[in-house]
């Protein structure tokens, strides 16, 4: 696990299995997974994978486009700011 950053962490495992005991600990610390899962090939002239899950714990979290619309005032495009 690298652990630069105190808001993230990125587990990893050498398989699947192995990836999900380092992310079950992790939650028990606290930690919520982040998006999908990353597979990643270990590298060249070797056979196999590892996997890595980013992980997160009291970050701001990043609002979705249509909470920021609501959040930010557009100008209208016609009309403009002060109306027509």
């Amino acid at each position: 696990m690298t652990d630069r950053n105190p808001h993230y962490r990125v587990a990893e495992g050498a398989d699947a299995w192995a990836l999900e005991t380092a992310v079950k600990t992790l939650m028990d610390d606290g930690w919520l997974p982040q998006g999908g899962v990353c597979v990643v090939p270990i590298g060249v002239g070797e056979a196999g994978t590892k996997f890595f899950q980013a992980m997160t714990r009291n970050a701001v979290p990043i609002l979705p486009v249509t909470a920021v619309a609501d959040v930010i005032p557009f100008p209208n495009p016609v009309s403009g700011p002060d109306g027509l």
